[in-house]
């Protein structure tokens, strides 16, 4: 069979379109007994080329196939409202791409297999704006992370979460440049406070000893001033901290002795 025809199987499938020594090639439409519908090109009885491809479900893809699979560019639409444009490798996201979800969430990048993996930027329901590395779906690398109030982390992410070198800019104008760990500041440190709280401009650096030496710097665990004692003591010693405040609750820990500057 050569040219235009139709031809129906047994079980009700039926294809309309153009064949060629038998073989479905060129333009045709092939209704599936399983509620499945691909209208395209097709070459020696294989989808290959351009077309549309529907599911009974309300899945639609619109774009290249090789072999029956999805193969170059092309849109997926998903029947919860998601929706995916770029590229494909036999039938997996692979390549460059977008990928919107139907609550708003976005995320344009590199993708293998399905997975956000590479350089790429994800845009959250609330708000949150990440750009940087990924690896198999997680945020894992080098990055910026912008909260929708204006706080913004630069550094490095392990499963999602701060966590290595990075630092951390605070809406009231506080900032951090230190170790992460799971994202709590852990480890070597400094933190700045910000114009906006009653320790305006303090800014101090110093050793966890007792032997405190002005200019080394702070450090933390689990958010918190690590031997807080020490910094008593660098404030006794240097007359320079007016108080110093455990980070994440803002309480008032001690302030120089009366008198000093």
């Amino acid at each position: 069979m050569t040219g235009e025809g139709v031809f129906i199987w047994s079980d009700d499938a039926k294809y309309e379109g153009q064949f060629s020594h038998d073989n479905r090639h060129g333009r045709g439409t092939q209704y599936y007994s399983n509620g499945e519908k691909y209208t395209g090109n097709w070459i020696n009885d294989t989808i290959t080329g351009e077309g549309v491809y529907i599911w009974p479900h309300g899945d639609k893809y619109e774009g290249w196939f090789n072999s029956g699979n999805r193969h170059g560019r092309g849109t997926h639409h998903f029947l919860n409202g998601d929706n995916y444009t770029g590229d494909w490798i036999n039938d997996t996201r692979t390549g460059e791409g977008i990928f919107t979800w139907f609550d708003g969430g976005k995320y344009e990048g590199q993708f293998i297999t399905g997975n956000r993996h590479g350089q790429g930027t994800q845009l959250y329901l609330n708000g949150d704006n990440y750009t940087g590395d990924w690896i198999n779906d997680v945020r894992m690398g080098y990055g910026v992370l912008i909260w929708p109030n204006g706080e913004k982390y630069e550094g490095q992410f392990s499963v999602n979460n701060k966590h290595g070198r990075g630092t951390q800019l605070y809406s009231d104008g506080s900032n951090y440049t230190g170790d992460w760990v799971n994202d709590t500041r852990t480890g070597q440190g400094v933190f700045v406070w910000g114009t906006h709280t009653k320790w305006t401009g303090d800014k101090y650096e110093v050793q966890a000893h007792l032997d405190t030496s002005f200019g080394n710097s702070i450090i933390f665990t689990e958010s918190n001033v690590y031997r807080t004692h020490s910094v008593l003591e660098a404030s006794r010693i240097y007359g320079k901290i007016q108080r110093f405040i455990h980070i994440s609750t803002d309480e008032v820990y001690g302030e120089t002795p009366s008198g000093s500057n």
